[in-house]
């Protein structure tokens, strides 16, 4: 349908949309504007190279550069060290111009044997065929678990090439029968070594110890 006073045509049938690189999105019940506005408050499923995506809507403007994808979402992203799957519960909102990918409310990522649950996670992403995604940065109620190591605090960011996170605020470490806390943190969750750091240096490190549990490393 071609609604010409109001510059807009309505596709009300299922549309399949293919891109250059190789991307396929179907959809249905879609606006598209003339200067290039997409929405739909249908399903979505898009797949490609690089993985894929499902929500429960999209609404896609200035020509693709910025895609929120409705609802609750689930994707897929490939890459050579371990593919990272995100969950959101209210949408996923996509800036191609900063190249991030922001989730917010409940969201979860897991990578290889790491789950990462925060209120809001921003992906920082490249062209970088193998390792797309540079890193991960979590805001609000952070954890991070694989279940031999686990950080909690109020914000981190997560390397996924390394598996190393760093994180601050109110931060809890948790190995085996061990437990420590202080200011700030940095764990790789393969190795299971940390630094642990408070922000005044007379405040000290809490906690309680097994010495086969902690794996810390001296700050230089």
């Amino acid at each position: 349908l071609v609604y010409q006073q109001d510059k807009y045509f309505f596709f009300n049938n299922p549309i399949t949309t293919t891109s250059k690189s190789g991307y396929v999105a179907h959809n249905k019940n879609v606006k598209a504007t003339y200067d290039g506005i997409l929405d739909s408050d249908d399903p979505v499923q898009i797949s490609g190279p690089g993985g894929s995506l499902t929500a429960e809507g999209m609404h896609l403007s200035d020509k693709g550069n910025f895609i929120t994808f409705k609802g609750k979402t689930k994707s897929k992203i490939k890459q050579k060290d371990g593919v990272i799957h995100i969950k959101t519960t209210n949408g996923l909102y996509a800036d191609r111009t900063k190249k991030t990918i922001t989730g917010k409310e409940n969201v979860q990522i897991n990578h290889m044997e790491n789950v990462l649950t925060a209120d809001t996670v921003v992906l920082y992403y490249t062209d970088n065929k193998k390792n797309r995604v540079q890193k991960i940065h979590a805001m609000g109620n952070v954890i991070l678990d694989n279940g031999k190591n686990k950080i909690t605090g109020e914000e981190g960011t997560y390397i996924p090439q390394t598996e190393d996170m760093e994180i601050q605020g109110n931060v809890h470490l948790y190995q085996g029968s061990s437990s420590v806390s202080a200011d700030k943190a940095t764990l790789n969750m393969k190795t299971g070594e940390s630094q642990l750091q408070n922000n005044s240096n007379r405040a000290r490190i809490k906690g309680t110890l097994s010495p086969n549990d902690i794996k810390q490393q001296d700050k230089k």
